[in-house]
């Protein structure tokens, strides 16, 4: 199950998730090949979704041949060219049989936006809702059946250690770690949920983190921050460093330098956003922070990829001063996996490279 959260304000809307690295006939273990299927999507100025679930099933002809049917496919294709996309989005998946699936939608409205889920079946229950009176967070459990609050806690935990607000740069960096911490931990994972202690689960929530945004000011701007990792040959992720590899595994770093070059590249490509560029800029300053508070990469070689980030894309981060000691870390319990030491070996100029 991949990972997708939407959250609204009165001024915005975002939509992340994961990314599908397999796709085939994964109940019967058949037809199985390793490929990037993204699973959010902007389909107008106004409307997004993302999708959980069973998408997909097999039809069988009178000579046994079966033909895999991908509704998600499908139901991109006819949105395209319905006006209400919401009440076609509704329309096509109600009830619709041979599968389990789950939508979580944003929809901007004159005077607000609207944040909210479409089911297959009536019976499907597997959302969470963490609402304020300035904000809405719509978002599934991936992994329910060990731990019920998982990535509940884990959103307490970015918003209370990092005192995050109800602000476009805050929640963009609360969804991206959100997620980005679930796919660093790499293949298995280990979930306690305070009386039981689940080791060497497969770890569901993979590849890079896909955000789409909706600001007021947006007319045509489609603000899909991850386009890059589909036109970028030579830097990111799928291209670079093959995102199956036991290579990534082993080294988080890969993981939280790639998604900093997606989140800076998109700084100087927002221009048409104004709110957008601020806040990734103030993003970009969150990231590089929390990367080092985690240990994932040293503050000498974070400012040496600093002085090559600002002379590139005319910024200016903050450098670091000193060395923060363990006593200091805010994320002290949190840090990851011990695999990512491994890092420790990889080149500056190699890291360079993602941008």
């Amino acid at each position: 199950m991949t990972l997708i959260i939407g959250c609204i304000t009165r001024d915005y809307g975002i939509i992340a998730g994961d990314t599908q690295l397999t796709v085939g006939d994964l109940n019967r273990g058949r037809n199985l090949k390793q490929d990037i299927k993204i699973k959010i999507q902007k389909c107008s100025n106004d409307f997004m979704f993302g999708i959980l679930g069973k998408w997909s099933w097999f039809s069988a002809n009178a000579q046994g041949k079966a033909i895999s049917i991908n509704e998600y496919d499908n139901l991109k294709k006819e949105l395209l060219v319905h006006k209400d996309k919401l009440v076609f989005l509704k329309n096509f998946l109600i009830g619709r049989p041979k599968i389990e699936a789950t939508s979580i939608y944003i929809k901007r409205n004159e005077e607000d936006f609207e944040l909210d889920a479409v089911f297959s079946d009536k019976d499907i229950k597997n959302l969470k809702n963490l609402e304020n009176e300035n904000r809405k967070l719509l978002f599934n459990e991936p992994f329910f059946q060990a731990s019920k609050d998982f990535i509940e806690k884990k959103i307490s935990e970015l918003t209370e250690q990092y005192n995050l607000e109800n602000c476009l740069e805050d929640d963009l960096f609360l969804l991206n770690n959100t997620i980005l911490d679930l796919i660093s931990k790499g293949k298995k994972i280990t979930i306690s949920n305070g009386k039981e202690t689940f080791l060497d689960i497969n770890n569901t929530v993979g590849g890079y983190v896909t955000i789409q945004v909706i600001t007021n000011e947006d007319v045509h701007r489609l603000n899909c921050l991850y386009n890059l990792y589909k036109s970028d040959f030579n830097t990111l992720l799928d291209k670079t460093t093959y995102p199956f590899s036991n290579y990534l595994d082993r080294n988080i770093l890969l993981r939280y330098v790639d998604n900093l070059a997606m989140i800076v590249k998109n700084i100087k490509i927002s221009f048409n956003n104004e709110s957008l560029r601020k806040a990734l800029v103030k993003v970009c300053q969150k990231q590089v922070s929390y990367i080092v508070d985690n240990g994932i990469l040293g503050v000498n070689m974070m400012n040496e990829l600093l002085v090559f980030i600002n002379k590139k894309f005319d910024l200016e981060l903050i450098f670091f001063k000193e060395i923060i000691s363990e006593d200091k870390n805010p994320f002290t319990g949190l840090i990851f996996d011990d695999f990512f030491r491994d890092s420790d070996s990889i080149d500056i100029s190699y890291l360079k490279r993602f941008f």
